[in-house]
This record gives C-alpha cells, structure tokens and sequence, in this order.
C-alpha cells in the first residue's frame, strides 16, 4: 500500500508541472491509477486507502496557488465517488457493509482527513463523506467532539463562506445538538452577514422558527431594559438592526406565524400581503420558512412573491412544478384583494343626510384624524359601533351629527403598538365625550379579545357608554316611560324585552327600517365595498338619533331631572355584567374573561331581521 501511495504522489505533482497548463493526459493518469488502486484493494483497506488518497490530494492542493485548487478538489470528489462505488459493488450483506465502511483507522488520520473536508464543496459530496468518516453519527465521543469543535471553529470565522460552510454542515449532517448549542449565535451572524440562505438552512421546522421569534424577543426585552447583551454577538447584532426596526420585524415576524398557525386563513393572507409589501428580501424568504409544515402552501407563496430560483428553500424545490396550475389560480385569486391602504374622505347620504364620511387605513392617517377631530376639536357626541369577522374585530365605526368615520383595524393593526391603540381609545372614550351604542357589551368584548390592554382604562366610570339596548330594557320595566317612548309600538316585535334589537327599536322609536342585507359579510375581505361602508356607519348614525328621541320625549313628558334618571340607567362601563344574556351581533357562543364579564354569553344576530 505504501508503494502504491508513493506512486499517487508523483503521479499528482505530474499534473501541475512548471508551465500554467493542466497537464490533461496527466490528470486522466491520476484518474485511472486511482480506479486501478480500488480495483486492487481489500475490503478491510478501502477505508484506509480512502483516507490517506484525501489526505495525500489536499496535501498537494495546498501546495499550489489558489487558481489551481478546483482541479484537487475535483479528484476527491473522484476519490469519494470511486470508493462509494466500491462499496456498492462489495457490500453483498450488511456485514459486509459494516466491516468495510467501519474499518479500523487510526484517530490521527480520521481527524486530518475531516479537516480536510472543510474545504470542500458537501453539495457534491455529502452522503460519501459521511459513509467514509460517519460525521453525522460519529463511532467515538471524541470524534464528535471533534467534530463539533471542527464546526464551531467554521461558524466563528469572521469569514462569511466559512460561516456558512459550518451552518451547511449542521444541517447537511443532521449535527441536531450543535445546532442547539450554536442556535442564538447562527441567528445573529446571519442578521450581521445578511444570510438568508443560512436562515433558511436552519429553521427547518416549526420549534425552530417559534425558537427563532424566542431569540428575537430575548435580545428586544434586555435592548429595552438596558441590560448587557447575552454575548458581543448579540451586541454586533443590535448595531445591524436599531431598537425600533428590531421590534417592529420581531413582531410582524410574531404575528405573521400566529395567524398562519392560529387564525383564518383568508385573514393570514390578507395580513401577509400587507405587512410582506414592506418587506425586503431576507424577510420574504424567512416568511416562506414559516410554511414549512405546508410545502404546498409555501411554493404559492414563492410563486406569488416572484422569488429567485436560487433563493427558494429547499423543501419547496423538491416539489418540482407539479402545483403550478393551482399556484397561478392562489395568485390571481391574491391579486383581486391586493391593495395598497389609502386614507379617504368621501361623501355619503344616510337616513337622508350628507355626512363626511372618512376612511382610515394607515397610520398617518389615524393620527391626523385625530388631532383634527378629537384634539384640536373635541365631538360632544359619539356614536360608536363596531364590525368584527369570527370574534376578531375588524372596523370601528364613529359618528357625530356632521361626520362618520370607518377606523380599518384589520389594516392598521400591523402597524400600530399597543400604545399607539391606548392613545386611540383615550380619545375616543374621553370623559368629555357623550357615547352611545347598541348592546355594546357585545363591542367591549371584541375590544378585549383585540387590545386587552386598554381594558383596565374602560373600566372607569368616567369612560361609559349609553347602551341603547340596555336604556329600552329599563325603559320597558316603566310603565310610564314605556308608554311615552314606544307610544307608537303598533306591533308586537317589542312586547318583551327578548326582542329588543336595533332594527326594532328603530323603527318604533324613529319609524325607519335597517338594512341589513351586509351583516354577515366578510368584514375582513378588502377593499370594502360602498354597501359595506354605508352599513358599518348607520348603525353609529342612528343610535344618535334614537338617544336624541328617547330625550327629547322623555323631557316634553317629564321634566329633566326624571329624563336624566331615566337615561342614566343605559350607562354601562367595561367589566359591568349585564342583567341577563349579552346580544353579540354574529356567531354563536363566546367565552368571557371572568373577571370581566362573569358569564358565558349566548350569542345571536340581535334580531335584527
């Protein structure tokens, strides 16, 4: 054996001789003395021969200038490829298979010829490379260790080929507790080297995404409690990506996979669609890792989001073009309800009225409407309503006897923290501020489910709300009142106070009949159609007109004290438990928090029909 090596290293430094040139038939030598050399060689010795032939070739290619490398490499791939073959062609049993690819080799040897695998391309030659030396499942602790040390070394270089030659080699050879250990230190370093491809080698599954968005999180919350970094990575890290950009991708990143893993699926896809429209490519291909438990799913999206054949990650490309017809039907179906937010002043005619009726979409928009309407002017009165889809709010309806507004929380949510939406609601329930709604139990609750965190604000006294439903209740249980405010009661919709809806208490109080052909629509399907925009506002338009004939009657019959006692008995706070069942407008049964709202709600369409 030893001759015969000596003879290989001859026959390499023939291939090079002093002029540029590769020496062809030289090269094609070398070739054929290999396969000579397995065609000759001993089962027991193939590993050997294997081993020392790697460590001989990358010995010479180390020898010569970096523009003749390629030709070296090329013959240990020959040289992996010729001894799997030999493998292939001997191995009759597994027996067989074991005694010569576990064939005793010294440590000295394994080691250097693992080293010298670094520099080569596991694209080519992964699976011969693990046959040969078992990386993925090592024969000694030490060989693992070594291992991992050999890779840490790779995933610390400052180098970002090396870096990434290290992250292929963790997920190549499924090296699943380096990749644990190194986990935080991968994410960083491909945040610092703009890696995408390094990400999407290691979120491979849904506890590594969901530990990802952890990682995030951890280094947000010590960035904002001005505690030291977890490591001078994590310091590079945060210099990459300042506090506000690192919590605003941390949380679009949070919320793109709770409503993939949690929500409807027209919701996440509307919500994809507007927060990915400001995303740069790193952020759209770790979108794409998301959907790895959905590879389907995931190549409409690459599909949709034109990404490049190169940058598409693998368990995507595996599916081939086999989807394509369905992929194009998922992109034009997603093109109709593509739209970009845009903030809008219109004109509609309510109960014969023109109002100024205006659309907010985005966030600029939000807060320039209200400076305008509730800072630098402050309404005296508000009509409130609002439109949720499957329990989730979606629009919040505002109207005064001048102006509506319809406020897209479906749209704006993506781009609004839980302070800007505190700030919301400070103004819109204002203590300065008359309100009023229609079983607005049934509001709070979706207020809760979506901002849980103004709820403790909604609470006070000061901040009520005159519930339409609740005040006809009350007013149902006076015989005096309830001859004066339903006076005109000619049917018998409203003999009890079961049957209390807005549909009927319109028309007994103001004789005006609701459309509500739109109540069960998609209130989370975008753009709005103009029917949906009119129905979402007159239900906050014609509560101020009821509160106002429900006074003015009650004062012509009365006095005011009485009429002020009487009103009063409408005015229900968040967290207040209502006297019987809570009329949600859509669905069927809705948990309330307890420390709330101390009951389960049965829920109907509040008899509007």
């Amino acid at each position: 054996m030893e001759e015969e090596l000596e003879t290989y290293i001859e026959k390499l430094k023939e291939v090079y001789p002093e002029q540029s040139a590769i020496e062809k038939d030289k090269l094609q030598d070398v070739e054929e003395f290999i396969k000579t050399l397995y065609l000759k060689c001993d089962e027991k010795l193939a590993r050997f021969l294997t081993i020392n032939l790697i460590i001989l070739t990358h010995k010479q290619m180390s020898a010569v200038e970096d523009v003749k490398e390629d030709i070296y490499k090329e013959i240990c791939y020959e040289i992996l490829e010729y001894y799997q073959t030999f493998v292939y062609r001997k191995c009759k049993t597994a027996k067989m298979l074991k005694q010569i690819t576990f064939a005793n080799v010294s440590d000295e040897l394994w080691k250097e010829c693992l080293l010298c695998f670094i520099n080569l391309d596991i694209k080519h030659c992964s699976a011969q490379m693990d046959k040969l030396l078992h990386i993925s499942k090592a024969e000694k602790k030490t060989r693992t260790e070594f291992i991992a040390n050999a890779v840490k070394e790779m995933l610390e270089s400052e180098d970002k080929e090396d870096f990434y030659n290290g992250v292929k080699w963790i997920s190549t050879f499924n090296l699943e507790k380096l990749k644990v250990d190194e986990f935080r230190n991968i994410v960083y370093k491909s945040h610092i080297f703009q890696m995408p491809e390094a990400l999407e080698l290691l979120l491979t599954t849904k506890r590594f995404n969901e530990e990802y968005l952890l990682t995030l999180d951890g280094c947000y919350t010590r960035l904002l409690k001005s505690e030291q970094p977890f490591s001078d990575l994590e310091s590079n890290f945060i210099q990459t990506m300042p506090l506000e950009a690192l919590k605003n991708f941390k949380l679009k990143q949070k919320d793109l996979k709770d409503k993939f893993l949690n929500g409807e699926t027209s919701e996440f896809e509307m919500f994809a669609l507007n927060t990915l429209s400001s995303f740069k490519q790193f952020s759209k291909l770790h979108f794409i890792n998301l959907l790895v438990e959905d590879p389907k799913y995931a190549f409409f999206w690459t599909k949709m989001l034109q990404l490049e054949s190169h940058d598409i990650p693998e368990f995507v490309q595996q599916l081939g073009n086999q989807y394509e017809p369905e992929a194009d039907e998922f992109i034009q179906s997603m093109k109709e309800r593509l739209i970009t937010p845009v903030d809008s002043v219109e004109t509609c005619t309510v109960f014969g009225k023109e109002y100024k009726l205006l659309m907010i979409t985005t966030p600029k928009g939000l807060k320039d409407f209200l400076q305008e309407y509730f800072i630098d002017s402050k309404p005296d009165i508000l009509g409130i309503d609002s439109e949720a889809y499957k329990f989730k709010l979606s629009l919040f309806q505002l109207a005064t006897k001048d102006w509506c507004c319809i406020i897209d929380i479906f749209l704006l949510s993506p781009y609004l923290s839980p302070s800007d939406w505190t700030i919301v609601f400070q103004h819109i329930f204002d203590p300065a501020i008359i309100r009023i709604g229609f079983a607005f139990h049934a509001d709070f609750n979706f207020i809760q489910i979506a901002f849980p965190h103004v709820c403790e604000m909604l609470k006070e006294e000061n901040r009520k709300v005159i519930c339409l439903s609740t005040l006809s209740k009350a007013i149902l249980d006076d015989s005096e009142a309830k001859n004066v405010v339903f006076s005109k009661l000619i049917d018998n919709t409203m003999t009890t106070k079961n049957n209390i809806s807005l549909s009927n208490v319109s028309k007994a109080i103001l004789d005006i009949k609701l459309n509500k052909d739109q109540q069960k629509s998609d209130w989370n399907w975008r753009p709005l159609s103009n029917e949906q925009k009119i129905y979402a506002v007159t239900d906050a338009i014609v509560v101020i007109l009821i509160k106002e004939k429900i006074e003015n009657d009650l004062k012509i019959a009365f006095g005011e004290e009485k009429t002020l006692k009487i009103m009063e008995k409408g005015n229900i706070c968040f967290g207040q438990k209502p006297k019987k069942e809570l009329k949600i407008k859509r669905g069927n049964k809705i948990p309330i928090n307890e420390s709330n709202i101390s009951i389960e709600a049965d829920v109907v369409f509040d008899q509007e029909n």
